[in-house]
């Protein structure tokens, strides 16, 4: 594990106790539990293209702050990489190459008093490694630096035996790739599958941008290019929010 700042990180965020009783912002889970300086855990499977969580953030008091997001590593896997969103989502960056993170000061958020931004979330690609990776991020006022609110983020990604054994009964096949201009086609070949699964197309953000609906018979997909940008794309079969097999292709030749 690669650990940063770990011992410091109090004094670089200008975190205190008295700052979190109270706080300018109240932050919280998707359930609604306040998590202003808490721990979190995300468990997943090492296989999953990507791990994350949401936290809402409220301002509280009574007055307009501009917040920013900063983001620490403190203690994460090599070889993993890691990325958050924060006005945008930003593109993954390998574990150890940005120790400290913050958000582009264009994509800070000018707040009223009571008003929620539900755009933060955070993610983790564990790339096939099991182990855990813990993140700290950081919500801070833009003109009152010192003046911040945070939580810990824990990713663990382990290796999950039932998983594996969905994966080796359904594989996915891919053609053309790179598409060159054309539609890519996808093969399937599915066991033990008595329900339709959704064949979700990620981009290299992970963010999702085609889903198609597969029935257990099915042996193959198309999907159209036309509105897709060049890059590297990511294609999962999902059943109940399971990975089954993913791979990735490339969308070329505009």
């Amino acid at each position: 594990m690669v650990k940063r700042y770990a011992s410091l990180l109090l004094v670089l965020t200008g975190i205190h106790v008295q700052a979190q009783v109270p706080s300018f912002m109240d932050l919280r889970d998707s359930d609604g539990s306040l998590v202003n300086g808490q721990f979190l855990t995300v468990i997943g499977s090492s296989t999953e293209f990507s791990l994350y969580k949401a936290v809402s953030a409220t301002l509280v008091g009574g007055e307009p702050r501009v917040v920013n997001v900063r983001r620490y590593e403190v203690d994460v896997q090599p070889g993993t990489f890691n990325y958050f969103c924060w006005g945008q989502c930003y593109a993954p960056r390998e574990a150890g190459q940005t120790a400290i993170w913050t958000a582009s000061a264009q994509d800070a958020l000018l707040l009223e008093p009571g008003q929620t931004a539900n755009n933060f979330s955070a993610y983790h690609m564990p790339g096939g490694l099991v182990g855990n990776s813990t993140y700290r991020y950081v919500w801070f006022d833009t003109a009152l630096p010192t003046d911040t609110v945070w939580c810990d983020i824990q990713f663990r990604a382990i290796d999950n035996v039932g998983v594996q054994e969905l994966r080796a009964s359904a594989n996915l096949g891919v053609f053309p790739n790179p598409s060159r201009g054309g539609d890519v086609q996808f093969s399937l070949q599915l066991r033990n599958v008595d329900q339709a699964l959704d064949l979700v197309v990620f981009n290299a953000l992970g963010e999702r941008v085609r889903t198609i609906t597969v029935r257990p018979d099915q042996l193959n997909a198309r999907l159209a290019t036309d509105a897709l940008a060049d890059g590297l794309y990511f294609a999962s079969l999902l059943r109940g929010g399971t990975t089954l097999a993913t791979q990735r292709f490339v969308v070329s030749g505009r």
